[in-house]
């Protein structure tokens, strides 16, 4: 564990920690296609606090930088509160934190400008649920999960701090799991687009503070809609970095307020002519659409 700098909320006590998960053993791209998902569950970085914000990214062991460039892809991380119930899959615990490789940050706090976090409690217990993939062929190679965890303690509350709801939209909408993913229809067409169906029907009123979204390779982007309209816009990023892959996603500042009685969902357009998919089994590899939106729910 590594003990950096707060970016917010210095006069509040806060604290911002980098906290190493692992080493997971990633099989060779010759064996399932060198993905497997890991699962662990581990004690939260903080207890009686308000996480403002996480950020995920994967490393070597000797702590370089890995990416589909060093043979290393984040496929996907799904943090979840087994204390909390999802608000749009209560059957499940509650989702805080989602991410691929695009390694987008959940900026709850907004740089600091808003009193906002996300709590847990001296009791919580975090899940994690770790998707990863080697391209190497004949060679296992170990990764590292590192999260940057920034918080506050819960007493920051009496000045104003106030909790934020996360609420998960998925293309699946089956609320089968949070980690869930969408066959692509076989023969596929070159271009495919999903939607979230059945949509959600929100229960109570309120701010959404940061929209975070996730898609796969030959993602173009996706799009949180709040009725027939869209309120949020992700598109996806190709770089150099990711070697080919998807290496980044745009997040919302705000889109604007949730009411009780609007139906939330979200659309993911995939084009595999200009970006290649994830093969498995000679197959498309089943994709993904989610956003996970932070919302300051009227009257908490």
């Amino acid at each position: 564990m590594d003990v950096l700098q707060p970016r917010f909320f210095a006069d509040f006590q806060s604290q911002r920690l980098k906290i190493k998960y692992g080493p997971f053993n990633v099989p060779p791209s010759a064996d399932d296609s060198g993905m497997k998902t890991f699962y662990l569950q581990n004690d939260p970085p903080c207890t009686d606090c308000l996480i403002t914000s996480i950020q995920v990214g994967l490393e070597h062991p000797d702590g370089k930088q890995a990416n589909a460039t060093t043979n290393l892809f984040l496929h996907h991380a799904l943090i979840t509160n087994l204390e909390r119930d999802s608000v749009t899959c209560p059957m499940l615990p509650e989702p805080i934190f989602s991410s691929g490789n695009e390694r987008t940050e959940a900026n709850i706090c907004l740089d600091g400008t808003r009193k906002a976090g996300y709590p847990l409690s001296d009791t919580a217990q975090l899940t994690f649920a770790v998707k990863l993939m080697n391209t190497l062929a004949s060679a296992a190679q170990d990764a590292v999960l590192a999260i940057d965890w920034e918080f506050v303690p819960s007493s920051a509350a009496a000045a104003g701090f106030r909790h934020v709801t996360p609420v998960w939209l998925d293309i699946d909408g089956m609320c089968r799991r949070h980690e869930s993913e969408t066959p692509v229809p076989e023969p596929h067409a070159e271009r495919v687009g999903f939607a979230m169906d059945p949509a959600w029907t929100a229960e109570f009123g309120g701010e959404v503070l940061w929209v975070l979204s996730h898609l796969r390779d030959g993602g173009e982007e996706l799009r949180v809609m709040r009725g027939g309209g869209t309120v949020c816009r992700s598109v996806a990023g190709y770089g150099e970095e990711g070697g080919g892959h998807l290496a980044g996603m745009g997040s919302c500042k705000g889109a604007g307020r949730v009411e009780a009685g609007e139906r939330w969902g979200v659309q993911a357009d995939y084009d595999f002519r200009k970006h290649a998919p994830m093969m498995k089994g000679g197959k498309v590899a089943p994709v993904m659409g989610v956003s996970l939106m932070y919302v300051l729910r009227d009257g908490q």
